[in-house]
């Protein structure tokens, strides 16, 4: 038994959905069981930068939120005789 775990990762959830659909699709042709997508804990990645340029100052910082990545998994198991 042959396994394979696939994990994606995209901003667009859509983009994300249709490519696990063409996935499985193949998969479906080929005879390979396949599991998911599951999805996956989304995180958010943030910058912090200091608001001085020289570093002179107060020590403040400003947050940025810059992706919102999501991700699936998918499992898929492979037969041999």
């Amino acid at each position: 038994m042959q396994k394979a775990r696939i994990k994606l990762a995209s901003n667009n959830i859509s983009r994300l959905n249709d490519i696990c659909g063409m996935i499985k699709d193949i998969a479906d042709k080929t005879k390979v069981e396949i599991r998911g997508p599951i999805p996956l804990p989304t995180k958010i990645m943030k910058v912090t930068t200091r608001k001085t340029v020289c570093g002179d100052g107060k020590a403040s910082f400003d947050n940025f939120k810059k992706l919102k990545p999501h991700m699936q998994l998918l499992v898929s198991r492979s037969f041999q005789i």
